[in-house]
């Protein structure tokens, strides 16, 4: 008796038209880098929409400190007057 058992029901074999449908290396090589690589490949300055809130957080930071600074300008003024 030999060691080897063969499943004579097998599928067949793909055809050579199949088989190049599959060998798209660039797609493969696309999928492995978007795996491998982190999450946020991109800075977030170079995110037009995080670019956009950053610099708005920067201008209400701005202004808020304009306005204090005004506010403490007018306190004594105030005072004075009183």
């Amino acid at each position: 008796m030999s060691k080897y058992k063969f499943d004579k029901n097998k599928k067949p074999l793909p055809g050579d038209d199949e088989i190049s449908k599959y060998k798209d290396f660039g797609k493969l090589i696309h999928n492995y880098q978007r795996a491998t690589k982190p999450l946020y490949h991109k800075p977030l300055y170079k995110q037009p929409k995080v670019f956009i809130f950053l610099v708005m957080i920067v201008l209400l930071a701005l202004l808020i400190a304009h306005l204090s600074e005004k506010e403490k300008q007018q306190k004594p003024a105030l005072q004075e007057q009183k």
